[in-house]
C-alpha cells in the first residue's frame, strides 16, 4: 500500500519534532531545560530560589508572609498562593546578553480580581505578562525604555483554569507560548543589556494585584527553542 505524500510529510516531520525535541533537551549533563536555567522558584512551602542567588521577599504588604497552596498546584507539593494584595520580588536581575527566556504556570481564582492582574513584571516592564480579564485576552511584551514591543492575544483565557506561559525574547523574536502553542512578534528593537531589576510576582508595582497562583517559574539568560519549550510542557 503506497502511504498518501501529504500523510507522509505529515508524519516525517512529526518524527523530526520528536527527534529535534529528545536532541535539544538533553546533554551530558541531562536535561538542560531542568539545568540550564539561573533561578528556579517552585514555590514548595517557601519563595527561594533553588540556585540560592534570588530568593524572593513579601514586599506588599509589609511585613507579610508568603501563602502557598498546597491543593491546587501544578508542580512539587504547592504553588504561591496570591491574595490580591501580595507582591514577592526577587533582587536585582540583569540579562548579559539580549535575550532570555521565563517559563512559569498561572491560575487566576474566579473570585474577585483586578481587571489587568500582573503575574510576572521585570525591571519596572523590562519583560510581562498579564491577563485583560474583561476580554480575555494575555498582554505581553518587552521594554528598554526608549522601544517598547508588545501584543494583546485573544488567547480565550478564562479564569479558574491552570495555564503555561513561556515568554523568550531573542533580541528580535518576542515569542509567547501558551500551552506549548505560540505566539510570535518579530522586528524587535528593544535592547535589555543595560536593564537591572527585580522581577515581580502578582502586582505590577504594589497595584494591579493578582488573585491566584503561580506555580514553578523558571528564569534563563538563553531563549529555549520550541523543542525545549515542548519537553518543559509535556514534563508536567
Amino acid at each position: 500500500m503506497r502511504l498518501n505524500k501529504t500523510k507522509l510529510l505529515c508524519l516525517l516531520a512529526g518524527l523530526a519534532i520528536i527527534f529535534t525535541a529528545v536532541s535539544c533537551s538533553m546533554d551530558d549533563n541531562g536535561d538542560t531545560v531542568f539545568s540550564g536555567y539561573i533561578a528556579r522558584w517552585n514555590f514548595d512551602s517557601n519563595i527561594d530560589d533553588e540556585t540560592g542567588n534570588y530568593d524572593l521577599a513579601v514586599t506588599e504588604p509589609v511585613s507579610g508572609t508568603p501563602a502557598y497552596d498546597t491543593v491546587n498546584y501544578k508542580e512539587g507539593t504547592a504553588s504561591g498562593l496570591f491574595d490580591e494584595g501580595t507582591t514577592l520580588s526577587s533582587p536585582d536581575i540583569s540579562f548579559a546578553g539580549n535575550e532570555f527566556s521565563v517559563a512559569f504556570w498561572a491560575y487566576v481564582d474566579p473570585e474577585y480580581n483586578e481587571e489587568t492582574p500582573e503575574f510576572i513584571n521585570w525591571a519596572d516592564y523590562g519583560f510581562f505578562v498579564y491577563p485583560d480579564l474583561e476580554f480575555g485576552f494575555i498582554c505581553y511584551g518587552v521594554n528598554d525604555g526608549n522601544h517598547e514591543d508588545s501584543e494583546i492575544i485573544s488567547a480565550h483565557f478564562t479564569e479558574d483554569t491552570w495555564y503555561h506561559f513561556v515568554l523568550t525574547y531573542d533580541g528580535y523574536h518576542l515569542m509567547l507560548y501558551i500551552n506549548n502553542e505560540r505566539e510570535l512578534i518579530s522586528g524587535c528593537s528593544a535592547d535589555i543589556r543595560d536593564l537591572a531589576g527585580p522581577i515581580l510576582f502578582g502586582s505590577g508595582d504594589d497595584d494591579y494585584f493578582l488573585n491566584g497562583c503561580i506555580d514553578d517559574v523558571i528564569l534563563y539568560d538563553r531563549t529555549l527553542t520550541a523543542a525545549e519549550v515542548n519537553t518543559l510542557y509535556s514534563s508536567y
